[in-house]
């Protein structure tokens, strides 16, 4: 019997070792043929030597010329032609919308898709952004239609895009992560006794920074924390200043 054929594309290929690296020797190691997209090739060998088939489609996940994303579209429509896969897998924004409609005409294609996260998109600041989710949303439904099942991490998300009615309740599942290799990110015993808070995260807005340092300030000035005890030996005080600045002249907003 032949081994079925599956295509995952990714954006970045460094998110393929990181994070899809389980679920390929998964898919290996139950006799299919495993076949790869990313966005560049900084860490080709390294897929390689998984023993998947590789392909490399140049393209910035953020970029937004017509242009670009109908070649992108067209370069994934080729290697689906020439892969001819029974299942693609794709992950994030591009490779699941136009990844997903590269495969329209594809028959007993069977298509999912994972959702990590819904991003700027989905948190338009101003009118620009506001056409921009009015767009991305309309992509959205169209592939969509052609999945059989949509992966959500966040439950949040996913009920924003059945309100929106971008996609059917019954074609999303939640799963608890998108896995790593937990002989690699080992957990950490030797923790510190003291009780300490930390934010993990970019500097930006949508991940909350805002109000993490709202929250900081309260704790230090309610419960006596030291800025270093409540994490911020982290950042510099250049950054928190500025972080405060910003809160005193914004806090109504948040």
């Amino acid at each position: 019997m032949p081994k079925s054929k599956i295509l995952l594309i990714c954006n970045e290929s460094k998110t393929v070792i990181n994070f899809r690296k389980e679920l390929i020797l998964f898919l290996l190691n139950n006799n299919f043929n495993v076949s790869v997209i990313t966005g560049d090739n900084k860490f080709e060998e390294q897929i390689k030597s998984l023993g998947v088939e590789y392909n490399c489609v140049n393209f910035d996940n953020r970029s937004i010329n017509p242009f670009s994303i109908l070649k992108t579209k067209s370069e994934f429509s080729k290697i689906i032609n020439q892969v001819s896969p029974d299942c693609v897998f794709t992950f994030q924004i591009k490779p699941n919308i136009f990844g997903t409609l590269a495969c329209k005409g594809h028959k007993n294609l069977k298509i999912l898709n994972m959702v990590e996260g819904l991003g700027d998109p989905f948190q338009p600041k101003n009118l620009k952004g506001k056409i921009i989710r009015f767009i991305v949303s309309l992509l959205y439904k169209k592939a969509f239609k052609l999945s059989k099942t949509v992966f959500f991490l966040n439950n949040s998300d996913k009920e924003e895009l059945v309100k929106r009615n971008i996609l059917t309740e019954s074609k999303a599942v939640i799963i608890n992560g998108i896995g790593i290799d937990t002989s690699i990110y080992k957990a950490n015993s030797d923790l510190p006794k003291e009780k300490r808070v930390l934010n993990l995260s970019r500097l930006i807005k949508n991940k909350g920074i805002f109000e993490y340092c709202e929250i900081a300030r309260k704790v230090i000035a309610d419960i006596g924390y030291t800025k270093s005890e409540y994490g911020f030996d982290s950042f510099s005080s250049g950054i928190i200043s500025a972080v405060d600045r910003t809160l005193s002249t914004s806090s109504a907003k948040l």
